[in-house]
């Protein structure tokens, strides 16, 4: 570290002329024993005092990117004199980040369906958007890969897939589709496929399975993909090779229907039909710990951009909120009055978004779980969501064959 920076890690930690003064309301500025620095504002937000709050938060940005949360969180507080204050002050920051978190912010409650896809013949399973957002990739029962402009509403091209499409995904080359299914025909021997999004045509086939592929999600590095299937086996495949690299056994009678990575890619979490989510390290393959649940099954999982939280859509039609650090349940989000099919979370990790078999999307606070719209379109139940890379559009796809796409007119 250099001398600078060792300075600068001083100072920003130092009372200074506008913190609180320990245990008291006393006005500003002080000059006896003082909360120092960050902590300091931090304990001034947790008053009751609206204007001490509102001189808080505009000290807060005078502690670098720590305080900038802080007034980021202070948008979702019950206050709205509070919230007014905070959004104020985000106004006149000029970072990417600010915009994106100020756009979604302002978005959700203005958000309704811009335009609706027509053209698979049978029930939508899975959605994906393509990294620079342009592309929506989707995958159906009716045995078809559809590559869509998000803009237009162009039908790009089809992929005849020769089977039920359960998962796609796009790899982090941006160049190649993953896709998971399978067929009930007799004796079914399914893989994972690999597809050139340019050109439609089939690049490689990975594995043999004997059921169907129930999830896939492709690691952040681009080099494996893991596989989720009817059986209680979670398998991890390279890639370029095609080769199993390892093979984690889950003990449960009722297969594996949902895998997510963790976004620095070293954890990997499962879900099934019982009452237990297990979180997994990826290098060792060691089981790490489990969360047992009230619901009976788990049907969608998604981690928050920072890998700290997990977000489950569960079959008692309640989202949960695992928080991973504390390794606990922080909060359980009802509304949804069937199962919850799909959960995503927002690029900048402010909202939740859940669809479900009640025919609605759901989205919610992440940190308060308060809902803050719901959205609904769909004729019958929804199976899959996705939300664009700058979160200004929504996806969703269900049984009655439409994909829509959700955004603000």
């Amino acid at each position: 570290m250099s001398n600078n920076n060792q300075f600068d890690h001083i100072l920003i930690n130092q009372p200074r002329e506008f913190d609180a003064v320990e245990g008291g309301q006393t006005q500003y500025p002080v000059k006896s024993a003082v909360l120092g620095g960050i902590e300091g504002v931090k304990s001034r937000l947790n008053c009751t005092n609206i204007q001490q709050k509102i001189k808080a938060l505009k000290d807060a940005l005078l502690y670098g990117d720590k305080g900038l949360e802080l007034v980021i969180d202070s948008l979702q507080d019950e206050s709205s004199r509070i919230k007014s204050a905070a959004y104020s002050l985000l106004q006149t920051r000029q970072e990417e980040k600010i915009k994106q978190v100020l756009s979604e912010y302002n978005s959700w409650e203005k958000m309704t369906c811009i335009n609706t896809l027509e053209g698979h013949l049978a029930p939508v399973f899975s959605l994906t958007i393509t990294a620079d957002g342009k592309t929506i990739i989707s995958g159906s029962q009716d045995e078809t890969i559809k590559v869509w402009d998000l803009y237009t509403g162009e039908l790009k091209s089809v992929i005849n897939a020769s089977e039920r499409v359960y998962k796609v995904t796009v790899n982090s080359d941006g160049k190649t589709i993953i896709s998971g299914g399978g067929s009930y025909r007799d004796k079914p021997e399914n893989t994972i496929k690999l597809w050139d999004l340019q050109t439609g045509e089939l690049q490689k086939e990975i594995g043999l399975f004997q059921s169907l592929i129930s999830d896939i999600s492709v690691n952040s590095n681009g080099k494996s993909v893991i596989s989720g299937s009817n059986y209680s086996k979670i398998q991890i495949w390279d890639l370029q090779t095609g080769n199993l690299s390892k093979t984690l056994t889950t003990k449960s009678l009722l297969g594996t229907t949902e895998v997510a990575i963790s976004p620095d890619g070293k954890n990997l979490v499962s879900g099934n039909r019982n009452q237990t989510i297990k979180v997994w390290d990826i290098n060792s393959g060691e089981l790490k710990y489990d969360f047992s649940s009230d619901s009976k099954g788990t049907i969608s999982l998604a981690f928050s951009s920072d890998g700290t939280r997990l977000i489950a859509g569960c079959d008692d039609a309640t989202v949960k909120v695992w928080n991973l650090k504390y390794k606990k349940l922080e909060n359980i989000l009802e509304g949804h009055t069937e199962f919850v099919t799909s959960v995503a979370i927002s690029p900048y990790g402010q909202s939740i978004i859940s669809a479900s078999n009640d025919k609605t999307i759901r989205i919610w606070n992440l940190l308060t779980g308060e809902i803050q719209c719901v959205l609904s379109g769909h004729l019958r139940k929804i199976f899959c969501i996705a939300i664009s890379p700058d979160g200004k559009n929504i996806i969703s796809g269900g049984l009655d064959t439409t994909i829509k796409i959700w955004g603000v007119k």
